[in-house]
């Protein structure tokens, strides 16, 4: 996976919002991917929606 730039595939019928998170902690550049601290907000918003 980290050596060949593989990464899993997003099912479809997953919430745009997901999807997002999902493609953004998945990004090549590790510098890129937020921090899990970052994640945990981010899904609560997504929760009381």
């Amino acid at each position: 996976v980290a050596l060949e730039g593989l990464r899993p595939t997003i099912p479809p019928g997953i919430s745009p919002h997901i999807c997002k998170l999902m493609k953004i902690c998945m990004n090549e550049d590790p510098a890129k991917r937020p921090k899990f601290d970052m994640i945990v907000p981010i899904l609560e918003k997504m929760q009381d929606k």
